[in-house]
């Protein structure tokens, strides 16, 4: 989230956070989880069979089907309502979704936890709250990650833990997720001075916590003109900033990768862009190649080129598609211009070259916006579209926040696909989104959504 770019409160949050001796998940007398857990039974005990309304399962084997059975934390069998039937124990609930639609549960994978909990107050607020009451940070972030659940998140991928509170933010985050009740499942990459003053390995945690990857900025964002451009911003108003010398940032990325961990790197401009790649290219061609799926944040400007480079490397891409609704006039008139603006975050070139690709938020973390946007590609102010040569159809829309960014965080032998044996992770929408038209995407209702089994209510 943007609020992580800001010194002041990062410097704040440093200062405080450390005092911040064991958080919880919600502070004494608030619930843990805002959503409701139905039955007395565990979810390790639980047997459960959905039916009646559709469920869109994200895989190519049954797209569709009738019924889905879960028995404690994993799906036991998805198809038609016969298949589905031979699951039935006498201990089975029967749930009648009358006509309501399940989905994977969305993966967003690209977030600031405790960024977006500091930015539900103002800058004096925050400062008060931090200094007086160190606590009242883990109640925020408890906040947060319930507010992503009510969006339909089961997942969430924090792109840069340590950068605001040091190891004081991995240590909350890892305790709030762990927490009983927690609503969401936390990954994450590390800022690489907190993971060398950790010592820590890749792929430290579990299925509810996980430190994973390495985080690294190679320039700053388009809108505020600091993403390194070939040429110049509208206005002679320079060509933005490259954070690293190539070999710099070369060798720290060798290193990290050499060492197992997944690399992730924000990058906006295509100037940016080719710097990372041609890191990418130099890395992979020594003999050390990719285990796990490295990642490039953003990747806002590119071109044709750079995105079949992308495709040979084995990538991954991952736009920040709200960019375009809430600030696409701007970009275009004041920022880019029309013919390059048009051209940002090219989600179909992506597809085309079947590139893991996936969506991210911008400052409010909400999938079905990004699927409305990723389809229809509509702006906020104007409702132009921008890039309409670039707009996907629903499945394609549907995998970029399920699937691809499930994969993207690891987890896609997990989560991301209704499939026998994997986690039932699920979200309930109130209508089939195959019904209504794409530009009223952002009008479903998220109901509940199941995670591991464990079923939270949101309505």
């Amino acid at each position: 989230m943007y609020v992580a770019c800001s010194p002041g409160i990062a410097a704040l949050a440093r200062g405080v956070l450390g005092n911040l001796a064991a958080p919880s998940f919600a502070p004494a007398g608030v619930p843990a989880v805002t959503g409701k857990t139905n039955g007395s039974r565990g979810a390790a005990e639980r047997s459960v069979i959905l039916r009646g309304g559709p469920i869109l399962t994200v895989d190519e084997a049954c797209p569709v089907a009738e019924a889905l059975a879960i028995r404690g934390s994993r799906i036991l069998g998805v198809g038609s309502a016969t298949d589905v039937k031979r699951h039935f124990t006498a201990t089975t609930e029967i749930l009648d979704l009358e006509g309501r639609a399940v989905l994977p549960g969305f993966v967003e994978p690209h977030v600031s936890v405790l960024g977006t909990a500091l930015a539900g107050a103002d800058s004096t607020a925050a400062a008060d709250l931090l200094g007086e009451d160190p606590d009242r940070v883990a109640e925020l972030c408890g906040a947060a990650l319930r507010d992503f659940a009510a969006r339909g998140c089961t997942t969430v991928y924090d792109t840069g833990i340590g950068r605001l509170g040091g190891a004081a933010e991995h240590e909350l985050l890892r305790k709030l997720a762990r927490a009983p009740g927690a609503p969401v499942r936390v990954r994450g990459a590390l800022v690489p001075e907190l993971a060398s003053a950790l010592g820590a390995a890749p792929a430290a945690g579990d299925e509810h916590y996980g430190i994973v990857g390495i985080a690294y900025w190679a320039d700053g964002s388009i809108p505020d003109l600091a993403g390194a451009l070939r040429e110049p911003y509208l206005g002679g108003r320079g060509t933005g900033q490259l954070n690293y010398e190539d070999a710099e940032l070369r060798d720290a990325l060798r290193a990290w990768h050499r060492a197992g961990w997944q690399l992730v790197v924000h990058a906006h401009g295509d100037r940016a862009n080719e710097q990372v790649l041609s890191c990418f290219e130099q890395i992979l061609a020594e003999g050390s190649p990719a285990q796990i799926l490295h990642r490039i944040e953003h990747f806002t400007l590119a071109s044709d080129e750079q995105t079949a480079r992308v495709a040979a490397l084995g990538l991954a891409l991952s736009h920040t598609i709200d960019q375009i609704y809430f600030c696409g006039e701007a970009l275009r008139d004041e920022v880019l211009g029309p013919e390059r603006a048009a051209r940002i975050h090219a989600l179909l070139r992506d597809v085309e070259h079947e590139i893991c690709s996936s969506c991210h938020s911008g400052s409010t973390v909400d999938p079905l916006l990004s699927m409305r946007t990723a389809m229809t590609r509509l702006m906020r102010d104007s409702d132009d579209v921008l890039g309409p040569f670039q707009q996907l159809d629903l499945a394609q829309a549907l995998r970029a926040v399920t699937r691809n960014p499930a994969r993207q965080v690891l987890l896609g032998d997990r989560v991301g696909v209704l499939r026998a044996g994997m986690l039932a992770d699920l979200v309930v929408l109130d209508r089939d989104p195959r019904e209504i038209a794409p530009e009223r995407l952002h009008e479903l209702q998220v109901l509940e959504t199941w995670l591991g089994g464990r079923r939270q209510r949101w309505e």
